[in-house]
């Protein structure tokens, strides 16, 4: 049996929210894709982060790109702004642009 694919109006948008990491060292750069997502999902809660289908596309030297719900965009780039640190590394994260593509967000 063959199962049909849902139907466009029923699946869920998303948007690649590029941003960049202002005063990182090269040590903490290993771990950082799951550092992000943790703080994140710490700010945001259980329930938000999994209806945000909160995600770490990449990350390139400071520059890295986060998949999320479209409903989700703003609480995401908000949580973003109150991390300071990632471990006792004190950080910025910029958010620089949101997008509906990812070849334009690995653009930007």
């Amino acid at each position: 049996m063959k199962m049909k694919s849902l139907l466009p109006t029923l699946k869920e948008k998303k948007r690649y929210i590029v941003f960049e990491i202002v005063n990182i060292e090269k040590k903490t750069q290993t771990n950082m894709l799951t550092k992000i997502s943790q703080k994140i999902q710490q700010i945001l809660g259980l329930f938000d982060s999994a209806e945000a289908g909160l995600m770490v596309v990449e990350l390139k030297k400071n520059k890295g790109i986060i998949r999320v719900n479209n409903k989700y965009v703003d609480k995401t780039i908000a949580a973003m702004l109150f991390i300071k640190e990632i471990d006792d590394v004190p950080v910025i994260i910029k958010p620089i642009t949101t997008t509906g593509l990812l070849q334009k967000a690995k653009q930007a």
